[in-house]
């Protein structure tokens, strides 16, 4: 089973999706590469949550991309290597670990839930949950099996 703080990072990945990234992974990659230090953490953020999204969520778009899976699994996995590698905090390290060493195994999980109807449902739920911590809305997302942070930032 996951940590709920790695649980809590997928979700809120996926929730503020918005549609795929506009730049390609290569070009994330280079972002990131050539970033000051005080940025580039940001920038290995990007490019590991884009090759999250691309093979886990808009996986459609992986040949119009004129991408592979195992591509998008290679430059997300190294992305979180990096960050791993200079977090400061032991909790980040422990989430970008985990989300290195099982990128693949993460991509299968999202691609899994974004096969499903209620998806949509989910992430609205999830967004409404972030913005007012009702705790209703909680309720109704640990029926669904997530795995909430015990604390959320509304407003």
């Amino acid at each position: 089973a996951l940590a709920p703080s790695t649980t809590a990072y997928l979700a809120e990945v996926v929730a503020s999706a918005e549609g795929p990234p506009d730049a390609t992974l290569a070009e994330l990659q280079v972002q990131a590469l050539v970033a000051p230090p005080s940025d580039a953490p940001r920038q290995w953020r990007r490019l590991g949550e884009s090759a999250l999204l691309v093979a886990g969520v808009f996986v459609g778009g992986l040949g119009r991309r004129n991408v592979s899976r195992g591509y998008c699994v290679t430059m997300g996995a190294s992305a979180y290597g990096v960050l791993r590698a200079t977090a400061r905090e032991g909790a980040a390290r422990a989430v970008y670990g985990t989300l290195s060493e099982e990128f693949d195994l993460l991509v299968d999980v999202l691609a899994e839930v974004g096969d499903t109807e209620a998806t949509d449902a989910v992430v609205r739920v999830y967004r409404a949950w972030k913005v007012t911590g009702s705790e209703r809305l909680a309720l109704r997302l640990r029926g669904w099996g997530l795995v909430l942070p015990s604390v959320v930032a509304t407003g």
